[in-house]
C-alpha cells in the first residue's frame, strides 16, 4: 500500500475551501481534481482511490449533510426531476444486473475486464492481446456499478448547485477544470515529464514517452494520449460554442488551448472529438433559429482561416508529408493496427455476449469493450442501454423548457449540449468501461440547469414544467455571467 501525498493535496484543498468558504467555493475546487482522473491518493495492490472520486465524495457528503441538516418543510415537495428519475431506474438495473447475471449466464466465454479467476483462456477471433474467458462473478461487478452510481450522485449534486445557486456556478468549474488540463497539456508538450510524473500516480503502464512517428505525444496527467484528448475535445467543445455564441477573451483562450493540446495528443479518438465539435456547431449553426449572425460571422471566418492554413502548410512546409503520415497511421490505417484489430473484435463479440444472454447483457462490470453502444450491451443489455440513451435525450433536450428564456440561458444550453454531443461521438467509439465519468456528468448537468425543470411528482403520477421561475437554472439568484471581460 502506498500513499501519494502530492495527489492528497487535492482533497485537502476542496475540505479547507468547504472549512472556510461553503459548498459553492468547494466545488470549484474539485473541478480541479477532473483532469488528474487517473492520479492516485492511495494505492493498494490493483486498487486505487483516485484524487478525483476522493475530492467529489466530499462534495457528494456536504451536500448530503446539508440536506439532513436542513428544517424540513411543512409540506414536502413530493417530485423529482425527470432525469434523476431515469437515472435512478438505471443504476437500479445496474447493481441489479451485476448481482445475478454473472450466475445466471455462468461460462459463456466473454471477453472479461479481470481475468484473475481460474479458468481455460483463449485469444478472441484471434487476436493477440484480447482474451476470452468464461463469465463468472468478480471483482468489477462491484466497482464499475460503484462508480457508475458515484458518477450518478455527482450529477444529482451539481444539478441541485446549478438551480440553487445559477449555472454560473457549473460555468465555473468547468472553466477551472479547462484551464488545469490545459496547462498540463502545456507542461507535457515542452517536457516537463519529470514533474508531471509525480502526479501520474495510479498503478497503469504509464509511458512517458508516449510517441508516435518519433513525436512525443501529450497525455498530461492521463495515462495515455486518447484519454488526455477526449477531454480536451468535450471542453474545446463548449468553450469553442460558448464564444461563437457569446464571445470572450476567457472562451477563446480556453478553446484556443484545449484545440492545441488536444491535436498534439496525435491520438485519433482526440482528432475524432474536435472534428465532432466542428461537425455538430457547423449542423447546429444550419439549423438553430435563434443563431445570431455574428455568430455566424465568426464560425466562417475561423473554418476560412483553418482550410487556407491547412493547405499551405500540407503545400509550402516539410511538415506536409509528416501530417499526412501521420493522417494515415491514426486514421485510414487504424483498422489494420493491432489497436484497431482489438477494437474491432470486442465491440463484435459484445454483440456476440448480448445474444447469447437474451438481450439482458452478461452483468455491469463483466464484460470489456469499445464504444459507448457496445460497453453498455454487453454489459447491460437492451434494458440498461435504452435507459441510458433516455437519459442523454433527455439531457439534450430543449424545446418547450427553453421557452421564455433569455438569451444567456440559450448560449449555454447550446454550448453544453454540444459538448454532450462530442462526448456521446468520442466515447461512443473509444468508452471502455460502462461509467460515464465525473466529467460528462458536470457537462450534462449543464445542459439541465441552464432549462426550466420537468418534474415528475412521486405522489401521483403526472410530469410538468415548473411554472416557479425560482426554480429555473438561473434563479434565485442570477450570478452575471461576465464572458466579454
Amino acid at each position: 500500500m502506498s500513499i501519494h501525498p502530492i495527489t492528497l493535496f487535492l482533497p485537502m484543498l476542496v475540505a479547507l475551501a468547504f472549512a472556510f468558504g461553503g459548498l459553492r467555493a468547494a466545488f470549484l475546487c474539485a473541478c480541479v481534481s477532473v483532469p488528474f482522473r487517473t492520479s492516485a491518493v492511495l494505492s493498494a495492490g490493483g486498487l486505487n482511490i483516485l484524487a478525483e472520486h476522493l475530492a467529489f465524495a466530499l462534495i457528494i457528503g456536504a451536500a448530503g449533510a446539508a440536506a439532513l441538516l436542513r428544517k424540513p418543510s411543512a409540506k414536502p415537495r413530493g417530485r423529482v426531476e425527470v432525469e434523476q428519475a431515469v437515472l435512478f431506474l438505471l443504476i437500479s438495473y445496474v447493481f441489479l444486473s451485476a448481482l445475478f447475471l454473472p450466475n445466471v449466464f455462468r461460462d459463456i466465454w466473454v471477453v472479461n475486464p479481470s481475468l484473475t479467476f481460474a479458468g481455460e483462456q483463449r485469444y478472441a477471433n484471434n487476436v493477440p492481446g484480447l482474451s476470452l474467458s468464461p463469465l463468472r462473478p468478480s471483482s468489477a461487478n462491484f466497482t464499475q456499478p460503484a462508480y457508475t452510481l458515484f458518477s450518478a450522485l455527482v450529477f444529482v449534486v451539481a444539478v441541485r448547485l446549478g438551480r440553487k445557486h445559477g449555472y454560473a456556478l457549473l460555468d465555473r468549474g468547468l472553466a477551472i477544470a479547462a484551464t488545469v488540463h490545459a496547462g498540463l497539456g502545456l507542461a507535457d508538450i515542452i517536457g516537463l515529464d519529470s514533474i508531471l510524473s509525480i502526479v501520474r500516480t495510479a498503478s497503469y503502464r504509464i509511458n512517458d514517452s508516449h510517441q508516435m512517428l518519433g513525436f512525443d505525444r501529450t497525455i498530461g496527467a492521463m495515462v495515455e494520449a486518447s484519454r488526455y484528448g477526449i477531454l480536451a475535445g468535450i471542453l474545446f467543445s463548449y468553450f469553442f460554442a460558448l464564444w461563437l455564441m457569446r464571445g470572450g477573451k476567457r472562451n477563446f483562450r480556453l478553446a484556443a488551448l484545449l484545440f492545441v493540446t488536444g491535436l498534439s495528443t496525435l491520438s485519433t479518438s482526440a482528432f475524432l472529438c474536435i472534428a465532432a465539435a466542428f461537425t455538430v456547431l457547423a449542423a447546429r449553426f444550419l439549423f438553430a433559429s435563434r443563431v445570431s449572425r455574428l455568430s455566424s460571422y465568426r464560425i466562417g471566418a475561423l473554418l476560412a482561416v483553418f482550410l487556407l492554413s491547412l493547405s499551405a502548410i500540407l503545400a509550402l512546409t516539410p511538415a506536409g508529408p509528416i501530417v499526412v503520415d501521420v493522417v494515415n497511421s491514426l486514421v485510414f490505417n487504424k483498422a489494420d493496427s493491432d489497436s484497431g484489430l482489438v477494437r474491432t473484435a470486442s465491440l463484435r463479440l459484445s454483440l456476440t455476449t448480448l445474444r447469447d444472454t437474451w438481450y439482458l447483457g452478461a452483468g455491469a462490470g463483466s464484460v470489456v469493450s469499445n464504444g459507448l453502444p457496445f460497453v453498455w450491451l454487453g454489459n447491460i443489455g437492451l434494458p440498461g442501454t435504452i435507459l441510458f440513451a433516455l437519459f442523454f435525450f433527455l439531457v439534450m433536450r430543449g424545446r418547450g423548457r427553453l421557452k421564455g428564456q433569455n438569451r444567456a440561458d440559450y448560449h449555454h444550453w447550446f454550448a453544453a449540449t454540444t459538448a454532450v454531443a462530442v462526448y456521446l461521438i468520442g466515447e461512443g467509439a473509444s468508452r471502455t468501461l460502462l461509467d460515464p465519468g465525473i466529467a460528462s456528468m458536470l457537462i450534462s448537468a449543464m445542459a439541465v440547469t441552464t432549462r426550466r425543470p420537468l418534474w415528475i411528482s412521486t405522489t401521483a403520477t403526472q410530469m410538468h414544467l415548473s411554472p416557479d421561475r425560482g426554480s429555473t437554472a438561473t434563479a434565485p439568484q442570477r450570478p452575471a455571467v461576465n464572458n466579454r471581460s
